[in-house]
């Protein structure tokens, strides 16, 4: 499953490279050198970590799917069979899966809280900042989460929770950007697992269904919302990281001569 995930992610950071022609990476996470080697090498290490983190994240968001999707199908079928029973413990299972999600968050907030203290006592190399502040301006579809928005159901899913994203100039402020869009994020699932919670009785009526499509309860609004949003910030996360690994490609040799020693 986490191949699966890393293969989407890699083929969502593909589409980036259209952007960046002579871009060729070899995995997703942000990338950026600084004049002492061994500072360079403490970040990677850090990088990797909000990286393995965000992966485990995007597993268990598509996880936590499957037992709601599952205990629809049961609902259904028992309509339609009396021989059929309804399943509304996956509802439950659901909700748990979410809550589990959020401590996932957590997990990531806490590796993004230090690789921002790490950079912010840390300089880049010469030249690094200004080719970023370059590629970031000239890739357009770069967005972020937006906290102003309409009910998902009035915009059919057309993106309303982004926004185009702000200067990227450094390696910092992309880190920033992810943590900020990040503590959107958890509050909109905090709102879903409380929307899931509210609609457990629902479940064990058999009644789910019925309530969320004609939209008279707060998870058939708030679940497609968080997907969408989980969906943006995922498509941030990968290309303001492609973005730095683009720099480092087109600037290299500097910052990394040490490896020609």
């Amino acid at each position: 499953m986490l191949m699966k995930i890393l293969k989407a992610s890699l083929t969502a950071a593909t589409l980036f490279l259209a952007y960046v022609p002579a871009l060729y990476a070899h995995n997703v996470w942000c990338h950026c050198n600084f004049k002492d080697p061994i500072d360079t090498l403490d970040f990677f290490h850090l990088a990797g970590d909000v990286y393995t983190n965000h992966a485990i994240a995007v597993k268990m968001w598509h996880e936590s799917n499957v037992p709601l999707e599952n205990g629809v199908l049961a609902e259904f079928e028992a309509k339609l069979d009396p021989a059929k029973t309804r399943k509304p413990e996956l509802f439950r299972e659901n909700m748990q899966k979410l809550q589990l999600l959020d401590k996932q968050l957590g997990e990531l907030d806490s590796r993004l809280e230090k690789v921002i203290v790490f950079l912010k006592a840390k300089k880049a190399s010469p030249g690094f900042n200004e080719a970023l502040t370059k590629v970031t301006s000239s890739t357009k579809d770069i967005r972020r989460l937006s906290a102003v928005g309409t009910r998902y159901s009035e915009v059919g899913g057309k993106g309303a929770f982004t926004t185009a994203a702000p200067k990227l100039d450094s390696v910092l402020a992309i880190y920033i950007a992810q943590r900020e869009d990040l503590g959107l994020l958890r509050k909109k699932l905090n709102e879903v697992v409380d929307g899931a919670r509210d609609a457990i009785p629902l479940a064990e009526k058999g009644e789910f269904a019925q309530v969320m499509l004609s939209g008279r309860n707060a998870f058939g609004d708030k679940m497609p919302q968080f997907t969408d949003w989980f969906s943006a910030y995922d498509r941030f996360y990968v290309q303001s990281c492609m973005s730095t690994i683009a720099v480092t490609m087109q600037i290299y040799p500097k910052g990394f001569e040490w490896l020609k020693k």
